[in-house]
């Protein structure tokens, strides 16, 4: 049977840190004590801690320990740091109802063999680095509490890492953590927060229902994941920025309502992804500006997105949004292309994304060609009718037997040369034939154009 230390209702000092160094594994009771001065312990291995209803005046540090039970610190107030430093816990860490706010809280190179639990813990700053756990939850359970600066970093977790009824945030970063899942939900910042994620290898990230305040900033860079989700938060005038990961599964955002907030998800190259559909409202009208998208960033930055966009929409087979997406794609990269040609080349910049933009569509529109094609039919039509001058009776076009004047004339004609039919037809004066090849290789390209957009939109 282990030996049990109880200290209840007590002044502890160093002549009490001696009674917990006279056996090795004993088991520490704390209760309705008060402390006077540092407490500083080493090397020791301790049973069961439970410390109760205790006034620390000082610092308090437990360095070099071994814990074979449970840690449990309940309704403790702290005028000085709590830090537990290069530990072993075999068991649960549990910290509940703490009150240390001008202090912080300090979990550093510990082995928790556990679940690291903190709840309603109070403090300027809670600092988790290089700790191995099954589970970590920060929660402030039914009510919410004010914690300035979650630091987190080098953390190994089996299971899930969660941040809960979080008040005033001023920064959270996340550094080199591993985990399955982690978990942000009803986190509060104040203004000019900041939440990042760096070089994190999180499978499943979600931030639910959290409320990110003015000219805050939420980053995640260089990071590994399966799905990455922002879902039902508040922006007020942020930025968010994902980018520069290794994303293999789903991006998803979702009630996102303020059109002031910045998204950059540019260099994030998910597989799939799952938005609001007005954040994509600049895809179908040029004149919209959501969060995602508007004509006022840099072109770059709108290439990087709408890359990316028409990568997911691909592999998600929305095959209209991809060809939307394609147009605006291509048409932003040829503004790029222009504004780096020197003004020699210009011109023919200009005339190339005329060309591609509004006669072809980009080999993606078919309203386009279609539109281009009637014209320069009309246009030709009208050519042939006073270079033939049939609106003289005298002057017809003769084809399968029939002989046809006026504009019905030029307009059969039209229709037979730009389908490469014009061997067929007699006329009454001559026009040169540099000009009919030119009619029907016209027609021969807008055909294959617009055959081509069909086929293709039909066999996807």
């Amino acid at each position: 049977m282990r030996q049990k230390l109880e200290l209840k209702k007590t002044r502890i000092n160093c002549s009490v840190l001696d009674e917990i160094s006279k056996y090795s594994e004993q088991d520490v009771c704390i209760e309705k004590s008060i402390s006077e001065e540092d407490i500083i312990v080493k090397g020791q291995t301790i049973g069961l801690l439970d410390i109760k209803n205790t006034n620390f005046k000082f610092n308090i540090s437990f360095i070099n320990c071994m814990f074979t039970g449970d840690v449990s610190l309940v309704t403790l107030k702290c005028n000085g740091n709590l830090a537990f430093v290069n530990c072993e816990m075999r068991c649960d860490f549990t910290a509940y109802d703490i009150s240390a706010e001008n202090t912080s809280l300090q979990i550093i190179k510990c082995k928790i063999n556990g679940d690291l639990f903190l709840e309603n813990v109070k403090c300027k700053h809670i600092e988790l680095s290089t700790i191995t756990a099954d589970k970590i939850t920060i929660t402030s359970g039914e009510s919410s509490c004010i914690i300035e600066k979650i630091s987190i970093s080098s953390l190994v977790v089996a299971s899930l890492i969660k941040i809960t009824n979080i008040d005033d945030l001023i920064i959270l970063n996340a550094d080199d953590v591993f985990s399955p899942a982690m978990l942000l939900q009803h986190v509060k910042t104040t203004a000019n927060a900041s939440i990042s994620f760096n070089a994190c290898r999180i499978d499943d990230l979600n931030i639910d229902l959290s409320k990110i305040d003015m000219n805050s900033r939420v980053t995640y860079e260089k990071c590994t994941c399966i799905n990455l989700g922002l879902t039902n938060n508040t922006y007020k005038s942020s930025k968010v920025v994902v980018g520069n990961s290794l994303m293999t599964g789903t991006l998803t955002i979702t009630g996102v309502e303020e059109r002031d907030t910045y998204f950059d998800i540019s260099t994030s190259n998910p597989i799939n992804i799952n938005i609001d559909n007005y954040l994509t409202d600049f895809i179908s009208d040029s004149n919209a500006k959501t969060p995602l998208f508007n004509e006022d960033r840099d072109i770059p930055q709108r290439v990087r997105t709408l890359k990316m966009l028409k990568t997911a929409f691909a592999n998600d087979h929305q095959y209209l949004m991809e060809d939307s997406c394609f147009y605006k794609l291509k048409t932003a990269e040829a503004r790029l292309n222009t504004r780096k040609k020197h003004h020699v080349f210009k011109i023919l910049s200009y005339l190339s994304y005329l060309l591609g933009r509004y006669m072809f569509g980009w080999g993606v529109k078919i309203t386009n060609p279609i539109i281009t094609l009637f014209l320069s039919m009309q246009l030709s039509t009208i050519f042939n009718y006073l270079t033939l001058a049939l609106d003289k009776s005298i002057n017809t076009v003769e084809y399968l037997g029939q002989k046809l004047t006026g504009i019905y004339a030029s307009e059969v004609l039209t229709i037979l040369t730009f389908f490469g039919q014009q061997a067929d037809v007699k006329l009454s004066s001559g026009i040169p034939i540099y000009i009919l090849i030119s009619e029907f290789l016209f027609g021969l390209i807008m055909t294959t154009l617009i055959v081509g957009i069909l086929i293709r939109k039909l066999v996807r």
